[in-house]
């Protein structure tokens, strides 16, 4: 595998362990309940678009050869 190609995996394995944290938070930490709506809805976008971010650097993966 190319240099490139390490540093693609490498960025979305990273990517996947905070968005699996930030979902986490969301899911289940009482904070995130007393957060104000804005930020709470910020948070969600913020985690939507990891999860965007992260299929489509699989998608770049899966073509590796």
């Amino acid at each position: 595998m190319e240099e490139w190609q390490q540093r693609t995996v490498a960025e979305k394995e990273l990517l996947d362990e905070k968005l699996a944290k930030l979902n986490k938070f969301i899911e289940t930490d009482p904070l995130y309940q007393g957060l104000p709506v804005v930020q709470a809805d910020l948070m969600s976008d913020q985690a939507m678009a990891m999860s965007e971010y992260s299929r489509i650097l699989g998608l770049r993966i899966s073509y590796f050869k």
